[in-house]
């Protein structure tokens, strides 16, 4: 029996080339520079602001290193510093990232020393001494000597303190047989390293047995951001050091790590780059290994890899690219080969580049960053009788193009961006990396998304809002078949989520099959939000509706599902309902009926905690909610452990045809005005449980204008059924709108006299409330 769904990364997508796809030409550029560490430095006692470049003296220890100071704007006169030896002669031999310092001096970490040194101009030469070359101490009370030092980054004026935060690389272990998990910069060492300014030191990653910790993914650079929450640590971390290992086949994978400085325990957020952008096809812009980070104004980032420079925002979306040595190169960086370092200013507003060109000299460039795009703020309009097999501009009115299929529209556009999906059969299969996009049904329920021999929507390495589908029939699909070891396993037969934050409302997910996750797998989830959704007749061996597996990327991965209805779906072992394991679950006024002997199961993990809360909820028809337990760990009675609110219940919710799909609440319910007592029906009364007691839809009118009854999901009343087969008008107007949905997906709004026309203004009330705009806007 399987017991633990695994641990794996997800095979990934191609990622479409950014809107822009020859970047933007910059400010202005100077081809004089030198160096090979950048580093902004803002105005102090005894410097005025520029960037400053570090040349290292390399093999010949007879050589000065140099120190070259350009103003901000690249123009005007290149200050040229001698960087002399310490006292015991050791020099500065490879710079790779410098940092800001008290008193204008800078932090310069050197790989091929061991050393963080710091460099004070305000003697000539300017001085060179040790700041750090040792890390935490070990179990001993020995410091350890730091290992290879890669990167460095300051807080200069935070609460804590000043402090510098430095990068060490790795060394990857000899043992044949799992060298990823035993990977280390000697025995104890390795990781980030913070060291204030009273000397006080602390290792905030010190090692890592698992596969995205460090110092298995070695740190390319650091940078550290104001403006992000109370202050964050970003850290570029590039490929494993071990190859292409079997297990874990992802050698060319970068990530941004996140870590929270405002806090005591310093918590690390997974923050993901895709590895298309390193593997992209040639021809197409590419970034290349990322190695470089600088945070911008509006909470955005710059990422940089040698082929090219891409502008992301905080949570992992793909907003722009900024250049790229493929294409067309911007005015200026005709002879740009590779990029070398980023860096900002303090406000943001500026970026610089550090170019190699060739020739003995390298070439800066400057932009202002506020050019750049904040979000893709455009509607594409998708229609499947579209003339053209291409996305033509314009179209409808509101519409800045039509495309005729939603692969076409979320390939053309960057995170942002909404699609507004006319009715229709749609057999694709959708891909959405790296941006948040809005998927909207121009009629709920008429957008039909039919999948087949793999999962009908795939969405990874976004962050919230994420990918937000509303209004859709996602019906079939199979799961996607992991790599080595787990071959015989397939994720997500309707969608699946890999470290990605998605959001479903007035949804059905039908027909999915899986080993794990019928409906849904979402494996190490940034937020899923699931509101006013079906799960039926999905099926899996664990989780037939839906499995959520969180941890490792991102521990206690937070899940919302509230107005839902889980019903019918199948498991081959444990949880026909629902599998879970290393998340926060928060449940309300939801419904899960007939999936099983056993509807709920969670799995053992190593990568973070469970907790849930469920409220306002209905289990049937069993008579204890009880979670068991993939393996042979203990079963769980949620009640008693005080998980379950007193107003759920085990009851027969009578649904009006479950055979049919349909799952309108029929007469005497006990789910009628029995969901979260915060929230009401559009009459006025308490919310209903399950997917149609959803508290957003339009306030449905009957013909004759009266208020509907209170009980208004029950359906035996002639509001939502044409009993008159003459081509009169008897309350039809459902018909128009759910030509694709089961007979149970008809939402109160569609009973209405003019339900079209309500429908169409609720439209434009979601899409002001779902569309990005940029900052002050």
């Amino acid at each position: 029996m399987r017991c633990l769904l695994p641990a794996i990364l997800l095979a990934a997508v191609l990622l479409p080339a950014p809107a822009s796809a020859d970047g933007y030409d910059p400010m202005s550029t100077r081809g004089d520079a030198t160096g090979t560490a950048i580093q902004y430095q803002p105005a102090t006692s005894n410097l005025t602001e520029g960037i400053r470049l570090f040349e290292g003296v390399g093999e010949d220890d007879t050589a000065q290193a140099l120190l070259r100071i350009y103003p901000p704007n690249l123009d005007g006169d290149v200050a040229v510093h001698d960087i002399g030896p310490n006292a015991s002669t050791q020099r500065l031999r490879a710079p790779s990232q410098a940092a800001a310092w008290t008193d204008g001096s800078s932090l310069v970490a050197d790989p091929d020393s061991g050393i963080v040194w710091k460099v004070d101009i305000g003697q000539d030469p300017a001085t060179l001494s040790v700041f750090t070359d040792v890390g935490i101490p070990d179990d001993t009370g020995v410091p350890i000597p730091l290992c290879s030092p890669v990167a460095v980054a300051t807080e200069m004026n935070g609460e804590q303190g000043v402090r510098a935060w430095i990068a060490e690389g790795a060394t990857p272990h000899t043992d044949p047989i799992y060298p990823e998990f035993l990977a280390s910069c000697g025995d104890e060492g390795g990781g980030l390293q913070m060291v204030t300014a009273g000397g006080d030191l602390a290792a905030i990653v010190p090692g890592g047995n698992w596969a995205y910790q460090l110092p298995r993914r070695p740190v390319k650079g650091l940078a550290f951001g104001e403006d992000f929450g109370d202050g964050e640590l970003l850290a570029v971390v590039g490929e494993s050091p071990f190859g292409d290992a079997l297990y874990w086949p992802d050698a060319n994978r970068g990530r941004v790590l996140r870590v929270m400085t405002g806090v005591g325990d310093f918590p690390i957020d997974n923050w993901s780059i895709l590895r298309e952008m390193v593997d992209l096809t040639p021809g197409e812009p590419q970034l290349g290994q990322p190695q470089y980070v600088a945070p911008l104004d509006g909470k955005r980032l710059a990422i940089a890899g040698p082929e090219g420079i891409v502008l992301m925002d905080a949570e992992g979306n793909l907003l722009d690219l900024v250049y790229s040595r493929d294409g067309t190169p911007p005015d200026g960086l005709e002879d740009a080969l590779s990029v070398l370092g980023i860096a900002s200013s303090t406000d943001g507003t500026t970026l610089w580049a550090l170019f190699e060109t060739g020739t003995w000299t390298k070439r800066l460039a400057v932009w202002d960053a506020t050019q750049f795009l904040y979000s893709d703020d455009r509607t594409i309009c998708v229609d499947a009788g579209a003339d053209s097999s291409d996305c033509e501009m314009g179209g409808e009115e509101g519409c800045d193009a039509t495309c005729p299929t939603i692969t076409d529209a979320i390939n053309g556009v960057l995170t942002g961006a909404q699609i507004i999906v006319a009715p229709g059969e749609y057999e694709e299969h959708l891909f959405v990396a790296a941006k948040a996009l809005s998927l909207v049904a121009r009629e709920p329920g008429t957008v039909r998304l039919v999948g087949s021999t793999e999962p009908a929507v795939q969405v990874y390495y976004n962050g919230p809002p994420g990918l937000t589908i509303d209004g859709f029939v996602i019906e079939g699909g199979i799961g996607l078949a992991a790599w080595e070891p787990f071959l015989n396993d397939t994720l997500g037969g309707g969608i699946l989520v890999g470290e990605a934050a998605l959001s479903l409302t007035r949804t059905l997910v039908t027909g999915g099959q899986a080993t794990y996750g019928g409906g849904l797998a979402a494996v190490a989830p940034r937020e899923l939000v699931i509101d006013g959704v079906g799960f039926a007749e999905n099926r899996a061996d664990w989780g037939g509706g839906l499995t959520v597996q969180g941890g490792w990327m991102h521990p206690q991965a937070p899940v919302y599902i509230s107005y839902a209805t889980v019903a019918k779906n199948e498991a081959t072992y444990l949880g026909g309902a629902l599998c879970v394991s290393s998340a926060w679950l928060h449940i309300d006024s939801t419904i899960f009926a007939s999936n099983g002997d056993a509807p709920l199961c969670y799995l053992d993990s190593d990568f973070g905690e469970m907790a849930a809360e469920i409220l306002f909820s209905d289990l049937w028809p069993q008579q204890d909610w009880l979670v068991e337990h993939a393996g042979d760990g203990p079963t769980i009675n949620l009640a008693e452990q005080g998980v379950v609110g007193e107003d759920s219940i085990n009851e027969d919710p009578l649904f009006v045809a479950s055979e049919d799909l349909d799952f309108h609440l029929d007469d005497g319910s006990p789910c009628i005005d029995a969901g979260n007592d915060g929230n009401v029906d559009p009459d006025g009364t308490r919310s209903d449980m399950g997917m149609y007691g959803f508290h957003e839809w339009e306030p449905p009118v009957d013909d004759d204008d009266s208020v509907v009854t209170d009980d208004d999901d029950v359906v035996d009343d002639d509001d939502a059924v044409d009993d008159d087969d003459s081509g009169g008008d008897d309350d039809d107007d459902s018909a128009v709108i759910d030509g694709f949905l089961p007979s149970g997906f008809r939402c109160d709004c569609s009973t209405a006299s003019g339900g079209s026309a309500a429908l169409a203004g609720l439209l434009v009330v979601l899409a002001g409330l779902i569309r990005r705009r940029r900052p002050g806007a």
